[in-house]
């Protein structure tokens, strides 16, 4: 099985967690990566994503080890990682088309729905959107009063992917506190930027950077979505 990941920053971690993984038998899988909006530059060109620019070119070339476009003929899966597609607050009182019009404009507004559209015009292969990992807590920040959990966003959020003709995956349970919207500290705790060959790569971010994770988290991740995939209906 031969898996492609595209994402921004976020994509650190799962390739960290990868990385540190035992190989998974029968399983291949291909990082593109470039930070912030950076993969909005890729046009599609017949089965084929290509830079629009030599600096994305780089970003490719190097996060993927030496491809500088992504031949989508190549690749089983897709997944499409982070890429400004957050989770939106939701309150309970609203009605639910309000609900369903949040969802809406969310993944109308990602990098990820854009990709998604590109590699859906010319793939008939399975599609996965990882969202945006949720943030850690902020002192003594909680869910304000009359706000969905996690659970009830993740499944408005999911319809609004199928009917795209792609899979949500969700963020692995353990790495969710009790209140399950924010993600457990030690999951943020030692995150690094994405390695793009500059000078700034796998430096650490600062302390106070709470939305991106790290490898620990990384690998539970690719670990969780692996085993999902291997089960029947799954894609």
């Amino acid at each position: 099985m031969r898996i492609c990941i595209l994402g921004n920053s976020h994509l650190a971690s799962l390739k960290q967690g990868w990385d540190q993984m035992q190989p998974v038998p029968d399983v291949s899988v291909q990082f593109f990566g470039s930070r912030q909006r950076g993969l909005q530059a890729l046009d599609r060109v017949g089965t084929e994503l290509r830079p629009r620019h030599a600096a994305l070119a780089r970003d490719l070339t190097f996060t993927s080890g030496g491809l500088d476009r992504i031949d989508l003929q190549n690749y089983d899966v897709f997944v499409l990682y982070g890429l400004m597609l957050g989770l939106p607050g939701l309150q309970q009182g609203w009605s639910a088309a309000v609900k369903q019009q949040a969802c809406q404009d969310t993944l109308g507004r990602s990098l990820a729905g854009e990709l998604l559209r590109k590699i859906r015009a010319a793939s008939d292969r399975p599609i996965y959107l990882g969202h945006n990992p949720r943030p850690a807590r902020r002192n003594q920040q909680a869910l304000p009063a009359g706000s969905l959990n996690y659970p009830q966003v993740f499944e408005l959020m999911r319809r609004e992917v199928h009917a795209l003709g792609a899979t949500l995956l969700p963020q692995p349970e353990q790495t969710l506190e009790d209140n399950r919207w924010f993600t457990r500290s030690s999951y943020s705790t030692g995150s690094v930027r994405l390695d793009v060959g500059d000078r700034i790569s796998a430096e650490r971010h600062p302390e106070d950077d709470l939305e991106h994770m790290n490898a620990d988290f990384g690998r539970l991740y690719m670990t969780r979505f692996l085993s999902d995939l291997r089960q029947p209906g799954q894609g």
